[in-house]
């Protein structure tokens, strides 16, 4: 079994550097010859909740979904922290177009994938348990009670908001990592993640989140992080259980 994982591509409108880097994702040999392709989380700079504005802004990335799952790739949409909410899009979207359900998974939580080699699969901000106060904000970003309250909003009104929010996200991304602060955190979330998979019963973690470029072996164990994917460029193969880094060109 062939698997390949991308995330934190942070594709804002259809003009985006994020967007030519999914396309050459989608279209790389390595995808093409893949049986799963699975979405890390934060593929999106802001899509929340199930408005059917996102079919049209994103079309590119539902046309993309539609061909892998026709070619019979099971696909796996993990939730980040800027893409959630999303169950009911996705659904009605695989419904009106006559898609298998089966081969698609929408997952709130982590998973795993087994082939000789157990890999565990997720967004990674779920590891970051010594940071409380970003902890409790998920916990609110995705409770039942703000997903009533966003699928109730005019999707109008929280596009504005993901472009004002985009805006200034760039403009802060230009200055991350490259803080002393920033990096010591990336630093911490890689030894957090290092060391769960140490413990684990797993044998690879593949994992996004932190936009810090992570490909670590520990006691035979691999770890990896692609980074900021829209930047990077990079992307994680799991073939046979046994997992690498891999570079679009």
């Amino acid at each position: 079994m062939k698997v390949v994982a991308i995330g934190d591509l942070h594709i804002v409108h259809s003009n985006s550097n994020g967007k030519t880097v999914f396309n050459k994702f989608i279209e790389c040999e390595d995808v093409r010859n893949s049986d799963v392709v699975v979405f890390l989380g934060d593929v999106f700079d802001l899509m929340i909740g199930s408005h059917d504005i996102y079919l049209d802004k994103f079309d590119f990335f539902f046309e993309a979904l539609r061909s892998l799952l026709q070619d019979g790739k099971e696909v796996y949409f993990i939730v980040g922290n800027h893409d959630f909410h999303l169950e009911k899009l996705f659904n009605r979207f695989i419904c009106n177009e006559g898609l298998t359900h089966s081969l698609f998974h929408y997952s709130p939580s982590p998973f795993t994938l087994t082939d000789g080699r157990t890999t565990y699969f997720g967004h990674g901000d779920e590891l970051e348990l010594y940071n409380w106060k970003y902890q409790l904000y998920s916990t609110v970003i995705r409770s039942n009670l703000f997903k009533i309250i966003i699928n109730s909003i005019s999707e109008r009104f929280i596009d504005w908001i993901g472009s004002r929010s985009s805006r200034a996200s760039r403009k802060s991304g230009a200055r991350k990592i490259k803080l002393a602060g920033e990096r010591e955190r990336a630093l911490r979330f890689v030894e957090t993640c290092t060391r769960f998979l140490e413990l684990s019963k797993f044998d690879n973690l593949i994992c996004g989140h932190s936009h810090f470029e992570a490909d670590e072996v520990i006691n035979g164990k691999h770890y990896i992080n692609p980074g900021h994917s829209s930047r990077s460029q990079k992307f994680a193969i799991i073939e046979d259980g046994k997992a690498r880094m891999a570079t679009l060109q």
